[in-house]
């Protein structure tokens, strides 16, 4: 499983307008809809003067894998729900297990 986390900006020269709350579940939603595989859990952060922060937790066999299928969730959000598309998306993993022990 990773945990793909993406920050959320609003794309030069559009009116965003504020970044929606329910966004989570709205990926969720938009991603089973569209038979994205993989994705298992969709959470939000979004605090006054920092930038919202998507979480998609993925079971994947690769971390390509598991980007690829966030990207496919949150052009499916962006589909279903036109005023996501005044936002952007940097996407990263955050390692969800522990390293080797030498």
């Amino acid at each position: 499983m990773f945990l793909i986390c993406a920050s959320l900006t609003p794309r030069p020269g559009s009116s965003s307008g504020p970044f929606p709350g329910d966004t989570a579940a709205a990926v969720a939603a938009a991603s089973a809809a569209a038979g994205v595989r993989g994705v298992e859990h969709v959470v939000q952060r979004a605090r006054p003067g920092a930038r919202p922060v998507l979480g998609v937790y993925v079971v994947a066999t690769t971390r390509q894998a598991a980007a690829s299928a966030c990207e496919q969730a949150w052009r499916a959000a962006v589909a279903a729900r036109p005023e996501l598309a005044g936002w952007t998306a940097a996407w990263e993993d955050v390692p969800l297990h522990e390293p080797p022990v030498a």
